[in-house]
């Protein structure tokens, strides 16, 4: 669905869900692994809590700095906190466009963890 945006910085594995209570596999499903990640915090601007070893532990606000997007990344990782995916608005549309389900969209000054 997103190749004809060009984006190839995604890992698709083939993936089987198991029904835990029936036990019926469905293998119709693909996991897919976001590859690349992006420094682009303000770390001033941003209200954060972190580890000992410099990795993000909370995240009360989210600001981001500009950043050279050489490679044209359309999704990428945040560098220090791999969980948060990062999505252009082009991308964004489109998996709204299909109904993409399990995926919920935030703007950087509205989320916290």
């Amino acid at each position: 669905m997103l190749d004809d945006l060009e984006v190839n910085n995604i890992q698709y594995y083939q993936t089987r869900l198991i029904n835990k209570d029936s036990k019926e596999e469905n293998g119709n499903y693909k996991l897919a692994n976001i590859v690349g990640r992006i420094n682009c915090l303000d770390y001033d601007k941003s209200e954060l809590v972190m580890r000992d070893d410099g990795s993000i532990k909370f995240i009360d606000k989210l600001v981001f700095q500009y950043f050279d997007n050489k490679d044209s990344l359309e999704i990428f990782r945040l560098a220090k906190f791999l969980p948060i995916v990062i999505v252009s608005d082009k991308i964004k549309k489109k998996l709204e466009k299909h109904k993409f389900t399990g995926i919920v969209f935030y703007k950087p000054e509205d989320y916290s963890l």
